[in-house]
Order: structure tokens, then C-alpha cells, then sequence
């Protein structure tokens, strides 16, 4: 589907907008951030990979830009360290950087977080909430936690593509499980401490993005 998104691939039926335009002219204006970040890099140093994402930037703002995307994902001390020597959650930072750097409308986010510890992970989301406070990001996920930082959320199930808001979904965890997404112990335990009682929490998306910050 991402790679749909990004005109990589072609639909069978109907077809894809963004902005009034077909992915295949967005091109300069959309970026995607692969599972595996081994196969996204393309320089030798932290510094290198960055450099490639504003190489269509004027020569004199590249350098800002650079230092700024680094600073605001914490790796600006690892510039120049080859990106081979940098850990698994790093290497998946370093790829948000780039994509900063790059300032794309449309940031495809394919499983960003999959192998990232706790840590990172949270790190991940909300640098990426951050960037969807002006533009748009789409992130794939199978950790259902993920949603409660999400202002829509889409569930892929046998073929079917179907959108809810996060409260829906909270209300009724059996969506995610249907879809086989992964459900943490702790929203079933705070789910069903509020059915048990026959209340509804008011603010459940919040009260989940406040468990998984310490969770």
C-alpha cells in the first residue's frame, strides 16, 4: 500500500490523488521510510545520508538544515560516525532525520517502529506527530498502541481498507483483533475495567497516550 501511495507501483482500479495530482507527480513532495533502514542509506557517514536528503536545496542552506534535522532527532554528536556503527533504534532516527531534512507533504512511515525498543520507539512517535502537526503522515503499524497518537486510523482486514476515529476503535477492541494487530496487555486491562463497571472512559485515547509515555 505504500508503495502504491508513492506511485512505486500502479492500481488495478480507480486511482490516486494527492493534492489533486497523481503520485508520480509528487515525487519531490513525498518521501517513504522503509522497515529495514539498512536498505535506505546511501552514504557512508550519518553526515553523507543526511546531505543526499537536501542535495536540492540551495548549497547555502543545506548545512542548517542538516544540523537542524540531527539536532531535532538527538544525533547531531554522530554526524560523522559511519551509519553501520550506529544502533538499530539510531539507525531508524537517522532515517527520520533525512526525511526532516527532505521536508516532504506526504511522510510514508512503513513499520518505522517494528524493531525499535521501548525507548526509541516512543521517540519515534512523537517525532512523527510532531511533523503531522503541518503535514501529512501516514504510518504503517501492527502495535495497536501506536493509535492513540493517530487523528485517523485505517484498518486493513482481507482485503478490505476501512477508516475509524481512535476512540471508535478503543470502544471496540475486537477490530484490531480481527485484524491481527497487536493488542497490549494493558489496554485490554483498562478496557475492561470500564466495561466491567458500564462506563465509558472520557477521555480513553488520552488516558492510552498517558500509559504508553510511561509504560
Amino acid at each position: 500500500m505504500a508503495r502504491l501511495l508513492l506511485g512505486l507501483i500502479l492500481p488495478l482500479g480507480g486511482r490516486i490523488t494527492f493534492k489533486g495530482k497523481k503520485p508520480q507527480e509528487n515525487r519531490l513532495r513525498t518521501y517513504l521510510i522503509f522497515e529495514n533502514p539498512d536498505t535506505q542509506f546511501v552514504g557512508f557517514t550519518l553526515r553523507e545520508d543526511i546531505l543526499f536528503s537536501v542535495s536540492r536545496l540551495p548549497a547555502e542552506r543545506r548545512e542548517e538544515v542538516l544540523i537542524g534535522a540531527l539536532k531535532k532527532v538527538g544525533l547531531f554528536e554522530k554526524a560523522h560516525l559511519p551509519v553501520n556503527e550506529l544502533s538499530g533504534g539510531e539507525k531508524e532516527l537517522a532515517l527520520l532525520a533525512g526525511a526532516f531534512a527532505a521536508s516532504p507533504s506526504l511522510l510514508v512511515s512503513d513499520e518505522v517502529t517494528a524493531y525499535l525498543d521501548p525507548i526509541s520507539r516512543k521517540k519515534a512517535i512523537s517525532l512523527l506527530k510532531d511533523y503531522a502537526r503541518e503535514n501529512l503522515v501516514i504510518h504503517f503499524t501492527s502495535r495497536g498502541e501506536e493509535i492513540f497518537y493517530a487523528d485517523t486510523v485505517g484498518i486493513l482486514n482481507k482485503g478490505s481498507l476501512r477508516f475509524y476515529q481512535p476512540a471508535e476503535i478503543l470502544s471496540n477492541l475486537s477490530l484490531l483483533e480481527e485484524a491481527g494487530v497487536e493488542v497490549p496487555p494493558w489496554l485490554y486491562l483498562s478496557f475492561s475495567i470500564y466495561k466491567e463497571r458500564g462506563e465509558i472512559c472520557p477521555n480513553l485515547q488520552a488516558l492510552g497516550r498517558a500509559i504508553f509515555s510511561i509504560s
